[in-house]
């Protein structure tokens, strides 16, 4: 059990890391949703109008102790911390029910936060609005 855990943990870890090497930019047209390491983004609406910008970890997961920054299209906030679980499904929504400009990007960042006081990022996708 222990090996099984290492290994998985040796995996999952170079995964982070490789992916973290790129930022994922996905057009959303009328929705979107993309992961980028293990953060990932849901961006739901039609068209420029945007109802609701969703953040959270990628399936299967571990969960963290983490916050998420918000940012793109007049955006520029932080989600409360929390431990985030894509298993118990505990995201944060941001209600926008408004048009963003042609061309817009939302991004997030999640950001871990460990027992040394420590941030360490975990992924930043990001969503173009286009109409």
């Amino acid at each position: 059990m222990f090996f099984k855990n290492a290994v998985r943990r040796v995996v999952v870890s170079a995964a982070v890391v490789a992916a973290a090497m790129s930022t994922l930019v996905v057009p959303a047209q009328a929705s979107m949703e993309g992961c980028n390491g293990v953060a990932c983004i849901l961006i739901k609406g039609k068209g420029l109008h945007v109802d609701f910008v969703r953040v959270g970890l990628e399936k299967f997961s571990f969960d963290r102790y983490a916050h998420f920054h918000i940012w793109g299209g007049g955006i520029d906030m932080n989600t409360p911390t929390k431990t985030y679980s894509w298993d118990r499904g505990i995201s944060y929504t941001l209600e926008l029910s408004r048009s963003l400009p042609d061309g817009a990007q939302i991004c997030t960042e999640g950001w871990e936060h460990l027992p040394d006081g420590s941030l360490k990022s975990f992924g930043r996708p990001c969503g173009t609005i286009k109409s």
